[in-house]
C-alpha cells in the first residue's frame, strides 16, 4: 500500500503495474440478465436501473464507437469495461471481446462484468483464453451476503452460489497457471440489514478469494422496484458522514492485500431519487482519508483482530 494511502487504491494499483494511467471504457454490449429475460426472473434487481451506470458516450451494441468516444488521451492505457448487464450472457461472446481488444492499440485489458451463475463452461473457456494475451479482470455482482436479501432484491440466486463460483474461478488460476484479477461487488445499506449485520459483510469478503473489491451505498434510482417501495414506505439510508464512518471502520477490518476499486456509488441526479448527498467525489474521499487518519485507522489495522 502506498505510504499516503489509506487503503489499496485501483489507481495506484494500476500505475505501478503499466507504469502509466490506466482508464476505463465502459461499455454496453447489448447483453441482458437472466433475471430479467424470463429464465430466473423478471425485471431484474430492484435497484438497477441500467441508465443510471451507461455513460451517455457508450451506444448500446456499438462497441468501437464506445471505444473512440471515450479516448481522449494518448498517453494513457485503457481497459474496455463491459459494465452493463451481465456480460457473459451470450454465445457470441468472442467475437465481442476481441472485437474491443483490437478496437485500438490503447486498449491493454478486459473488464467484464457478470453474475456469479453466469459463468458457464464456455465462458470458462474464454477466461483462459484471454488471461493469456490480455490484462483480465472478471467482476462479480455479490451484492449481498445475505439469502434473504438476494431473494428480496430478485437477485436469482443465493449466496452459495457466489461461493463456489468464487472458488471456481480462483482454481482456474492454480490448474491452467494463469492470471486474472477477481473482483467482488457489494451494496451497503440495505435498510432490512443492521449495522452489525452490513459491517459483518467484511469477514465473509476476507474468506473469499478476491483480489478487487467495489463498494456501493444503496442508492434509490427513478423507474427501479425500489423507487416504488421507497415511495409507498419510506426508509433511511446512510449519510454521507455516516457512510464514511462505516467506511473507515469497514476498512480497518478488510484484509491488506485487496485493491480498493470503489467506495461510493455514483448515478447522474436526474435519475437519484434517495439519498442526495451534497459532498462531491472529490470532498468524499478527502473526508475519508482524514476520518482514518484521525482514528488511526487503515485498510488492515484491525484486520483478524
Amino acid at each position: 500500500m502506498h505510504p499516503k494511502l489509506k487503503y489499496n487504491s485501483y489507481n495506484r494499483y494500476l500505475i505501478n503495474r503499466f507504469g502509466c494511467k490506466v482508464k476505463k471504457i465502459s461499455i454496453d454490449g447489448g447483453f441482458t440478465c437472466p433475471n430479467k429475460d424470463g429464465t430466473k426472473g423478471w425485471g431484474g434487481c430492484i435497484f438497477c436501473n441500467e441508465q443510471s451506470y451507461t455513460p451517455l458516450h457508450s451506444i448500446k451494441g456499438n462497441i468501437i464507437e464506445s471505444i473512440k468516444n471515450q479516448i481522449k488521451y494518448s498517453h494513457c492505457k485503457y481497459i474496455a469495461y463491459f459494465q452493463t448487464n451481465t456480460n457473459t450472457y451470450k454465445q457470441e461472446l468472442l467475437k465481442i471481446f476481441n472485437l474491443a481488444l483490437s478496437s485500438s492499440p490503447l486498449i491493454i485489458g478486459l473488464n467484464i462484468g457478470t453474475r456469479a451463475d453466469c459463468i458457464q463452461d464456455h465462458v470458462i473457456e474464454l477466461i483462459i483464453e484471454f488471461s493469456k494475451k490480455t490484462y483480465l479482470t472478471i467482476d462479480i455482482g455479490i451484492e449481498s451476503i445475505y439469502d434473504q436479501t438476494l431473494k428480496k432484491t430478485n437477485r436469482g440466486h443465493d449466496y452459495k452460489a457466489v461461493v463456489d463460483t468464487l472458488n471456481v474461478l480462483n482454481n482456474l488460476k492454480k490448474d491452467h497457471n494463469i492470471n486474472f484479477d477477481i473482483c467482488g461487488h457489494i451494496i451497503i445499506g440495505f435498510p432490512w440489514e443492521t449495522y452489525d449485520e452490513q459491517m459483518a459483510y467484511v469477514y465473509e469478503i476476507n474468506k473469499l478469494p478476491l483480489d478487487h473489491l467495489k463498494i456501493n451505498n444503496l442508492q434509490v434510482v427513478a423507474n427501479t422496484k425500489l423507487a416504488e417501495i421507497y415511495k409507498e414506505n419510506p426508509f433511511y439510508l446512510y449519510s454521507s458522514d455516516e457512510y464514511i464512518d462505516f467506511l473507515a471502520n469497514f476498512l480497518s477490518l478488510l484484509s491488506p492485500n485487496i485493491i480498493i476499486q470503489r467506495l461510493m456509488a455514483y448515478c447522474p441526479k436526474d435519475l437519484l431519487i434517495y439519498p442526495k448527498w451534497t459532498i462531491s467525489k472529490f470532498d468524499f474521499y478527502q473526508q475519508l482519508d482524514k476520518t482514518m487518519e484521525k482514528n488511526g485507522l487503515f485498510q488492515g489495522s484491525r484486520f483478524n483482530l
